[in-house]
């Protein structure tokens, strides 16, 4: 499998393009994010690494916030432990995905493994990057509805939000609304 998506943000000018590859042991996503937020420009290119039942094993992410350079390393050990920059995560033990606050490309992980038929629903609770600069990473709840062959009732009852994903074949989100749009 090779498939990409390229997203416009809507809240704030910049965008983000991801491309997802098979590589022998599972798959590799790797993406690039620039947009500029309340404090100034930001650039951050992204590659998690998952496995062939699309489990997240690890990730990194690095690039350039306005406050200066940026770099993080999480990992998913056995029992689904997981570590930020070395330091243990315990709040987030037993979260399967990952996701990325910053960019759509993180849902494809939680749509490819959940391979939910029409009509049906799920609940997963990712380790998720709340904000850029945070400490640690937080457990959020997801749910995902499958409303249609390309779209996805989504929300996250924790924060709160709710919105209706469009994806295409692949499973990368198109549409993101309110944040993100296909390019």
């Amino acid at each position: 499998m090779n498939a990409s998506a390229r997203w416009h943000r809507l809240d704030l000018p910049g965008n983000d393009e991801a491309h997802l590859l098979s590589v022998a042991a599972g798959y590799t996503l790797a993406g690039l994010a620039r947009f500029r937020d309340e404090a100034g420009p930001v650039s951050l290119s992204y590659l998690v690494d998952i496995d062939k039942d699309w489990y997240t094993r690890s990730a990194v992410v690095m690039g350039t916030l306005p406050a200066g350079p940026y770099r993080i390393d999480v990992k998913a050990g056995r029992g689904r432990t997981w570590s930020f920059n070395g330091d243990p995560a315990p709040a987030v033990t037993g979260c399967v995905d990952f996701d990325l606050g910053f960019t759509p490309s993180t849902n494809i992980l939680s749509i490819r493994r959940l391979a939910l038929p029409v009509g049906a629903e799920a609940e997963v609770t990712v380790a998720w990057l709340p904000a850029l600069g945070a400490k640690t990473l937080q457990p959020l709840r997801q749910l995902y509805r499958r409303i249609a062959d390309d779209h996805y009732r989504y929300s996250c009852p924790d924060l709160p939000f709710d919105s209706t994903l469009r994806v295409n074949a692949d499973g990368f989100v198109l549409d993101y609304p309110p944040l993100w749009e296909a390019a």
